[in-house]
């Protein structure tokens, strides 16, 4: 019988807010040890993360170009309401570029190099362990995590439109549904990268989810704060997974057991 534990809201909300204090610190935490240093002896593997990063970055240039052409220049009250279409469409835009479909779980599948190698280099660093970093490690991680993002996907497809029918039965409902959508997404975004945590020390896939219930709150502001860097134009595609993927392996050091259940088996 699988046993689903859970923990009280409170320690969610506290678990969320520890997520967005440490972001800060894994930004200053990279920059002081050089967490990217190794990242490209992965080869073509890490040049596509760079491909990647032109193709969302030419997107949001050639929406850039295009403002510019139409841009009405008759007078400041006109100047002004073409900015702010500008930044309309950008975020319109922008959203459905990169939240449309699966194309946002695609982009973390792709950007699985650099969560790889970011985390297990963190948790190097914090436990002054080594960890297997070797290129066949990371076939075996991209693997499971393209298992992970497909189940996400395939998830939060089918609840997100069983939301959506339900608020559009109960008109009434519609602002806690986008709530809960949000939620959603945040959940399923948040959990390819704590996953990544657990995979180091051989957890099953049902396993990290288990374990991932105790853990809602890191979870959950983990994926919110993926989705607001993913808005970010090139940039924010790789700085989002990159913070992220710091602040889960420093949290889960502290607050989590995979790697003490580890170490007791080796």
């Amino acid at each position: 019988m699988i046993v689903m534990e859970f923990r009280s809201i409170k320690e969610y909300y506290e678990q969320f807010l520890y997520v967005l204090y440490t972001i800060p610190v894994a930004a200053t935490f990279t920059r002081r040890k050089r967490l990217w240093e190794g990242f490209w002896r992965y080869g073509w593997v890490s040049r596509l993360l760079i491909l990647l990063a032109i193709i969302v970055g030419i997107k949001f240039f050639d929406l850039l170009f295009n403002w510019f052409n139409r841009i009405d220049t008759s007078g400041p009250t006109s100047i002004a309401s073409s900015v702010s279409s500008f930044f309309t469409d950008v975020a319109v835009e922008e959203l459905e570029f990169l939240f449309s479909g699966g194309l946002k779980y695609a982009m973390l599948a792709l950007l699985e190099i650099l969560i790889f190698h970011i985390s297990r280099r963190t948790f190097q660093i914090l436990s002054g362990r080594d960890s297997d970093a070797t290129f066949g490690a990371f076939v075996k991680a991209q693997v499971r995590m393209l298992k992970v993002t497909l189940r996400s996907y395939v998830l939060e497809t089918i609840i997100v439109a069983l939301i959506n029918i339900a608020t559009g039965i109960m008109g009434f409902l519609e602002p806690m549904g986008w709530i809960a959508i949000v939620g959603v997404q945040a959940y399923y975004m948040g959990f390819t990268i704590i996953d990544n945590h657990f995979e180091q020390f051989g957890l099953t896939i049902k396993e990290s989810i288990r374990e991932s219930r105790k853990f809602l709150g890191i979870v959950l502001a983990l994926g919110f704060i993926l989705q607001i860097f993913f808005i970010i134009p090139v940039l924010g595609t790789i700085v989002g997974p990159l913070l992220a993927t710091v602040a889960a392996t420093m949290i889960m050091f502290e607050l989590g057991d995979a790697h003490h259940k580890e170490t007791a088996l080796a």
